[in-house]
């Protein structure tokens, strides 16, 4: 039986991840992080934070600043690999160990395109967690998602002005066109450093865009909500900004702050009186130790693994963690409402080529830009497209269809073929609001073991008809003056739903269900007003808070991860006034 190309690309990204596993070895990078620490049982710090991502590395960071403080972040990974340094080489860290390898279920309805029916709910597991293998893409959440936060928290705090703040104190733009027209909007002193990357190659596809009633902007985080745009992106002209390069390297030779990597989190301590009070955690060499937490132990494990440490501890729904034999401390929804922007794929043949291109690791693998469209009237948007324009012959193309979307051979032979000696739209479209909703429940009592994660993808049937609408509007592209002229077509992939009109709103239905995938923007499951108060501590326990996009009461517009440095940003101004430590030096 013949390899097929999804198969090929699988084993030739793994002999990469073999090499450059063999690169990380010589650790190239451990300097531009605080060195880590190997703790003694029983130790005391003032503040525990579990977890590096963007919540925990801007926590840790920040409370380190107060040289009162003493601080102790614990990382169950270990420093971030080198291929986690150059944007271009995100593909590579799926599936690796850099990565939890946590899958969803199959529900035998959404995702059936994927390979084994399942999403691969990739999370980093390493210094500066998801940020050091995400795809770099910083878009704020807009007035309308921060109205919804105001309304779901009781807390005006959150309203889109107050929030405004958060996100300029946490960057550093580096883009002269855009600081030019949109100043008061953005920062020049954070630790964040932002660029815009524009391409030619983008010019028609913009313009096209235009064609069709779009507005194109230079900068959607200026206050707006609807357009298309070439993105901003969290990284320099060389290398990828994660939380951990970021924060963490500035803070790094603060003697108050502690890093323990390989260190999993298996409890947190919560007494007779519900009060947190430190945690448990398994070292990388099989030892357990017990660290204790003066003041607060801060939770950043993400929406996927913050829930299952909580239930460990005995904060989650009584009749669950009764079926697993654990105290309950409090009763509380956590692991629900799981909530992630459902995508599908879409391929459209552009013109014939055979110009050379070389990749640059530097730089995001190929030229892109970003849109975002309303289907209802309003300046709310309906989706947002991701669209990435792909060379010829592009090795890359297969391996962000087979290795980062998983998507099965079908779909990544189509891709293949109709890239062979033309360039290639690979859009993403990603359902912005959507009213479905998944879990996270305990699969074991062994913190080592994922938990169950249920995305809910489409079991509204809203969602299924909204992402259809979507799809039908984003294609209206091919009438376009550019995609006629240059005899684009949509790429054909051998679905079910081929004996249907390729034009009417039942195909694209059918093409949303099997094509649909995740864009791993996993939040809620620990939401303010259910799980925590608006101050991000869990309700009925003191002296605990989780601050990551679990915390997120409902999703935001386009790529979450500059809303939990925002969010991060905001818990830690609460936590310096309630302990009465310096404000944030932004």
């Amino acid at each position: 039986m013949s390899t097929s190309i999804t198969e090929s690309t699988i084993s030739s990204v793994q002999g990469v991840q073999g090499m450059l596993t063999a690169i990380t070895a010589l650790g190239l990078t451990g300097h531009r992080f605080p060195a880590g620490v190997d703790v003694e049982d029983g130790a005391v710090f003032d503040f525990l934070t579990i977890g590096s991502g963007a919540g925990g590395s801007v926590v840790a960071s920040r409370l380190s600043e107060d040289p009162n403080a003493s601080v102790l972040l614990l990382e169950a990974g270990q420093v971030a690999p080198l291929e986690s340094t150059y944007v271009g080489l995100f593909p590579v860290l799926v599936n690796s160990a850099y990565d939890w390898n946590a899958t969803s279920t199959n529900d035998n309805y959404a995702n059936q395109c994927l390979q084994n029916n399942v999403v691969e709910t990739t999370m980093g597991k390493m210094l500066g967690g998801s940020s050091g293998l995400d795809h770099v893409i910083a878009v704020r959440a807009n007035k309308f998602d921060m109205e919804r936060w105001a309304k779901a928290t009781g807390d005006d705090s959150f309203n889109h002005e107050n929030m405004k703040k958060y996100y300029i104190n946490s960057e550093t733009l580096n883009d002269k066109d855009i600081l030019a027209e949109y100043a008061s909007h953005h920062g020049t002193k954070g630790p964040l450093q932002l660029i815009r990357e524009t391409s030619d190659k983008n010019k028609d596809i913009l313009e096209s865009f235009k064609e069709l009633g779009h507005d194109i902007i230079l900068d959607i985080n200026a206050d707006l909500s609807l357009g298309y745009t070439e993105p901003l992106l969290l990284k320099t002209e060389e290398w990828r900004q994660s939380a951990a390069e970021a924060y963490l390297g500035a803070a790094k030779n603060r003697p108050n702050l502690f890093v323990q990597m390989g260190a999993l989190v298996t409890k947190i301590y919560i007494n007779s009186s519900n009060v947190a009070t430190g945690v448990e955690i398994l070292t990388s060499d099989g030892v357990t130790k017990s660290i204790y937490a003066r003041k607060e132990v801060i939770l950043c494990g993400g929406a996927i693994k913050s829930p299952q440490l909580l239930m460990l501890s005995g904060v989650g729904p009584k009749s669950h963690l009764e079926e697993f034999g654990i105290e309950v401390k409090a009763d509380l929804p956590v692991g629900e409402n799981l909530m992630d922007h459902v995508s599908a794929i879409v391929g459209i043949t552009l013109k014939e080529s055979d110009e050379k291109v070389l990749p640059n690791t530097m730089q995001f693998p190929v030229p892109m830009t970003t849109g975002y469209v309303s289907l209802d009237g309003t300046e709310d948007p309906t989706y947002q497209s991701i669209n990435l324009y792909f060379p010829h012959d592009n090795a890359g193309l297969l391996q962000l269809c087979a290795f980062a979307f998983k998507y099965n051979n079908t779909v990544c032979e189509a891709l293949y073929k109709a890239n062979t000696g033309r360039d290639l739209l690979f859009s993403v479209i990603n359902l912005m609001h959507p009213e479905s909703s998944g879990s996270v429940r305990l699969n074991s009592v062994h913190p080592a073991a994922n938990p169950t994660i249920n995305l809910g993808h489409l079991s509204n049937p809203n969602d299924l008809d909204n992402l259809a609408k979507s799809l039908q509007d984003f294609v209206t592209l091919l009438d376009t003056s550019y995609f006629k002229n240059i005899g684009a077509k949509l790429v054909d992939i051998d679905l079910t739903c081929n004996s249907l009109d390729r034009t009417s709103f039942e195909f694209f239905k059918c093409y949303a269900r099997w094509m649909s995938a995740t864009m791993w923007h996993y939040s809620s499951t620990c939401a303010i007003g259910k799980v925590l108060d608006s101050d991000m501590t869990v309700k009925g326990i003191q002296n605990l808070r989780v601050v990551d996009a679990s915390a997120m009461p409902y999703t935001v517009t386009g790529n979450i991860i500059s809303n939990i440095y925002a969010m991060a940003e905001k818990a830690v101004e609460n936590i310096k006034a309630k302990w009465c430590y310096s404000e944030p030096s932004f």
